[in-house]
């Protein structure tokens, strides 16, 4: 399927060649070496989403956007993303170079940034931690927000689509040295829900029976028999319902042409529920002061999550080639979630409420200094170093734990020839828990022609054991105890430390970029240590150091303008992703992706564009999951009826394709339409 893909967009592209225009496929960006470098000069590979992409799509949410970049490897619905098969977790997220606080597993966190204040992503492939240090292992997500001008800019966004409703506002402008902005953004979504049978069990002297053969000699066994069904078929949520506000505002002022310093802060407010299937559940009933367990109950998961944040910054340049910075991010992240059962009357409970379970209420608070300096002696270096501290507690009823980490680190950017640029850098991490860290990282990037370069990288990394891993306590939303490594508590009768994951990358790609199309070619390797897995006993899960993991894989991307009225990207990448225990394929990491886009401009300011991702086979828990193929379709009508108004509409998942329950249930044939001024 991908081969057929590129074939027929490669021959599209012959087809279509006819004209000669310039187009401009370079960019500055600043995430893979936190200063500011043009794109084609990078060691490492840094993929650009520009505001252009994001304006034309009518996304909502980063999650939207990153679920429609071919090169991420991605849920369905948005909830998870990977790169270059690595983990979810494996790939740290930042929006204007700040970590963006909130769940361990980081699964609603994209869809929490707002599309309308984005003014671009920039997306680091490989280990960041050099610069980052952990929790960058995979990669680095940074979003770039929209910066004020001196002029009134904004944006106001409507999207109304299949139960599904979104506004965006974002306001930025200047009053003589002071600049200021302000966002807002609301989102409701309903669950997509598809019939569920799921056939019940009652673990009964350790083994699952259905409830109509359980023997009887005591009455909690005799209840459950007469109340239980063997089976029930209900509708079950594959997306939660979901309720989003979130607002935000940020001010700076230029004191005098050396100084700046500014003030921002946001506050979120989200309630999320869905009605799913729990491997197991606690019944009413107790028997030798053990609660008998129930398996493949249907639970209805409550979580309402706020996040308050401030932050204060400053940039000092006292001489044209050198510039301090330092930034002050206090985040509260606050986290309220309940677990009830429908089937409360069957399982024994009196009311509802009385099946409560799964109750975790708990309070993050992080703070996170960064202090930078870049010092530019000539046009053959650029030295920058600098340091971070972060302070954390964490207090729930899962886990109360306070964590400490120091860092420091330096990186020079060396061009020895007019061809050559070398970008090498380390850092040392100290943590409160667990051993200290240092990470080195080298690379080079090499002109063979004015359009021809040639990049190599290799980087170091790191991902320390969080806190949930160490010394949670508490059961999961599947009904099963969760207990940290350290942790000595129910069935689990010993303590053990966890090692920081470590890993080496080793990338090598080439890039051509002319007038009018950019072609990129790469393969990569990455040898991961000590990978912290979660791991499912009878009874209770935990955590422990147990694999070595070998990640190689090649990519190959092409962007290109066809004259006047089409433009076009295509991408593909094979994936051998492997655990070297057992040379077993590691899990959820297809073999191979592609894509298509394809966009015709019908006049100057009408597009109709389709995007076509195949994602291939992969591993599940159990079976073999196959390929699969989504399609959808949009029209973007420009200036619709004035200047700055835009209109757009589209139908994702065109042909209707079914995935497993395993990959991810989405909605077929979604529909929606939106309206967005700009000015």
């Amino acid at each position: 399927m991908p081969k057929k893909l590129l074939l027929l967009s490669l021959c599209s592209i012959h087809l279509l060649y006819a004209q000669q225009n310039e187009y401009k496929l370079d960019q500055v960006v600043s995430v893979a070496t936190k200063s500011q470098n043009s794109l084609s000069e990078l060691a490492a590979q840094v993929e650009v989403i520009s505001n252009e992409e994001i304006k034309n799509n009518g996304y909502l949410s980063t999650a939207e956007i990153l679920a429609n970049t071919p090169s991420i490897q991605s849920a369905p619905d948005g909830s998870s993303i990977s790169l270059r098969g690595m983990a979810h977790n494996d790939t740290l997220i930042l929006i204007d170079g700040r970590r963006v606080v909130g769940e361990f597993e980081k699964k609603y966190e994209l869809e929490r940034i707002p599309a309308g204040m984005i003014e671009r992503i920039e997306i680091l492939k490989g280990s960041g931690s050099v610069l980052y240090g952990s929790d960058a292992m995979g990669g680095v997500i940074n979003i770039i927000t929209k910066k004020p001008t001196q002029e009134l800019l904004g944006e106001v966004n409507l999207l109304v689509g299949d139960d599904k409703e979104g506004f965006d506002l974002f306001i930025a402008g200047a009053k003589g040295d002071t600049t200021y902005k302000l966002y807002a953004n609301t989102l409701r979504r309903g669950a997509y829900s598809k019939n569920n049978t799921a056939d019940t069990q009652v673990m009964q002297g350790g083994v699952a029976k259905t409830p109509s053969t359980l023997q009887t000699p005591n009455a909690p066994f005799t209840n459950l028999k007469n109340t239980l069904a063997d089976s029930y078929t209900q509708e079950r949520d594959y997306t939660a319902n979901l309720e989003l506000l979130q607002i935000g505002l940020g001010l700076t002022h230029r004191f005098n042409e050396y100084f700046e310093a500014g003030i921002d802060a946001s506050y979120l407010d989200e309630k999320k529920d869905g009605l799913y299937l729990s491997d197991t559940y606690p019944t009413a009933y107790t028997l030798n002061n053990k609660t008998i367990m129930a398996r493949n109950i249907f639970a209805h998961e409550y979580n309402e999550n706020i996040r308050k944040s401030f932050g204060v910054f400053a940039t000092l340049t006292p001489r044209e080639d050198l510039s301090i910075s330092y930034d002050l991010a206090h985040t509260i992240y606050e986290k309220d979630r309940s677990i009830y059962t429908p089937l409360f009357s069957d399982l024994g409970y009196s009311s509802y409420s009385a099946s409560q379970n799964g109750v975790n209420i708990s309070e993050l608070t992080k703070t996170i200094h960064n202090l930078l300096s870049t010092y530019i002696p000539n046009e053959k270096h650029k030295i920058l170093f600098g340091g971070e501290i972060r302070d954390s507690k964490n207090s729930s009823s899962a886990l109360n734990t306070e964590r400490e980490n120091y860092a420091l680190f330096a990186q020079h950017e060396y061009k020895p020839l007019q061809t050559l640029k070398l970008i090498y850098g380390g850092r040392y991490d100290k943590d409160s828990i667990g051993d200290d860290q240092i990470s080195l990282s080298i690379g080079a990037n090499y002109s063979f022609t004015k359009n021809t370069k040639l990049r190599a990288n290799y980087a170091q990394g790191f991902k320390s054991p969080d806190d949930r891993d160490l010394y949670v306590n508490q059961t999961t939303p599947n009904g099963r105890m969760m207990y940290g490594s350290t942790v000595v508590a129910g069935d689990k009768l010993t303590s053990y430390e966890l090692k920081p994951e470590t890993s080496q990358s080793y990338d090598l790609g080439v890039i051509y970029n002319a007038n009018q199309y950019k072609v990129d070619l790469g393969i990569y390797q990455t040898d991961v240590e000590d990978k912290i897995e979660r791991q499912v006993f009878s009874t209770y899960q935990t955590f422990q150091n147990i694999t070595e993991v070998r990640i190689q894989g090649f990519e190959a991307s092409l962007s290109a303008y066809l004259g006047e009225s089409f433009m076009t990207k295509l991408y593909y990448t094979s994936i051998d992703a492997r655990d070297r225990s057992d040379d077993s394929r590691l899990l959820y990491t297809p073999k191979e992706a592609a894509s298509v886009t394809l966009s015709y401009f019908l006049t100057e300011d009408l597009e109709f564009k389709t995007t076509t991702k195949y994602t291939g086979e992969q591993r599940g828990e159990e079976t073999k999951l196959g390929g699969y193929t989504l399609t959808n379709i949009k029209l973007l009508a420009n200036n619709s009826f004035f200047k700055g108004f835009d209109l757009y509409c589209g139908i994702d998942n065109l042909f209707a394709k079914e995935l497993s329950d395993e990959i991810g249930r989405i909605a077929e044939h979604y529909y929606y339409v939106g309206a967005k001024y700009s000015f």
